[in-house]
């Protein structure tokens, strides 16, 4: 069976940025065989689809502007086995309670005159700090990181249960102002809206860890071009380790 190795030489950061402080965790160079992962993600699943159809990408989750597959079982226990302790020690929380990761292969490819409203602006991936999101980046600084922001109405870089509602009435009460919709692809700089304060450029086989309630989103450039093949694409793989409950 493969199995994926932590790399020895990985170099690892832990910052606080913005006003709120929330803390991120950028690994640079964490797989020693990160190459056979990116093979993992050019098998060719299906002879007679397209483009990235080839390769077993289907639509992926809800708002996500692109396409996805699963992440091989052998990198789920890399992740569980060498990144879940960091994670536990930064975030401070017991690594039995991180129990469940849903993982994948991840590629933006949706036309930025296609995308709604909540594609077009950063976006918390949950409202609970003890649950951590992960993008590991298979693609160069070209392709784009990802950049947190802050709502400047609001002043809010994170998105709590307690925050929630008044969070969202405003975004509703903005997207109904034309005055607001200064730009209509994906965000990638300050806005009427948001202001960036921290980005992780893309590196190959670099893992960005951040809590789920900040907001982010990743760095799609005006003139991204989605290609037909994984190796010519914004790759990354999408990890998420949810936090068990009481």
């Amino acid at each position: 069976m493969q199995s994926y190795l932590a790399n020895p030489a990985a170099k690892i950061d832990v910052l606080q940025p913005g006003e709120e402080k929330a803390p991120v965790i950028i690994i640079d160079g964490a797989l020693k065989n990160f190459k056979e992962l990116i093979e993992n993600a050019c098998e060719i699943k299906d002879e007679s689809a397209s483009g990235l159809g080839r390769y077993g990408f289907a639509v992926g989750r809800a708002l996500y502007p692109g396409v996805c597959k699963p992440t091989p079982q052998a990198y789920q226990q890399f992740i569980f086995r060498e990144i879940m302790p960091i994670v536990a020690d930064v975030y401070k929380i017991a690594q039995h309670r991180l129990h469940h990761l849903n993982s994948d292969f991840s590629i933006v490819n949706a036309a930025q005159s296609d995308l709604h409203f909540r594609q077009r602006i950063p976006h918390c991936d949950g409202l609970n700090p003890a649950e951590i999101a992960m993008i590991h980046f298979f693609c160069e600084e070209k392709f784009g990181g990802t950049s947190l922001y802050r709502h400047k109405k609001t002043g809010y870089e994170f998105i709590s249960k307690a925050r929630q509602k008044s969070y969202f009435e405003t975004l509703e009460q903005e997207a109904n102002s034309v005055e607001q919709l200064d730009y209509a692809g994906y965000i990638h700089q300050d806005s009427s809206q948001f202001e960036k304060y921290f980005t992780c450029p893309a590196k190959m086989d670099r893992l960005f860890i951040y809590p789920c309630p900040v907001l982010h989103s990743g760095d799609i450039q005006d003139d991204y071009k989605v290609a037909s093949h994984p190796k010519e694409s914004r790759l990354t793989v999408t990890n998420f380790l949810y936090n068990a409950s009481d």
